[in-house]
Order: structure tokens, then C-alpha cells, then sequence
């Protein structure tokens, strides 16, 4: 789910808190979440891991 809405906003810049990824996935446990997102830190989609 994270991936797919990040790639059809790929043309944007945004800044998400983290509070307001893991509000947007209830019942997703928060590591996961975590580890979604260095996934895309790694493969270079995003800058960096939310604040």
C-alpha cells in the first residue's frame, strides 16, 4: 500500500512524520512500517526515514 501510493505521487515532494504513516496504516505493526521504509531508502526511492 505504501509503495503504490509513493509511486503514483512519485512526481512530488513530500515530508511525512512518522505519527502520520503509522495513523494511516492501523492494525500494520510499526516495524513494519519501519522496515518498508528503509527498503526505499535502500533501493533510493526516498531521501531518508522520517523524523
Amino acid at each position: 500500500m505504501i509503495y503504490k501510493r509513493m509511486k503514483y505521487n512519485r512526481h512530488r515532494q513530500y515530508v511525512f512524520s512518522l505519527e502520520w504513516l503509522y495513523r494511516q496504516y492501523p492494525g500494520v505493526a510499526p516495524e513494519m512500517i519501519d522496515a518498508a521504509l528503509q527498503h526505499l531508502v535502500d533501493k533510493g526511492k526516498i531521501s531518508g526515514i522520517p523524523k
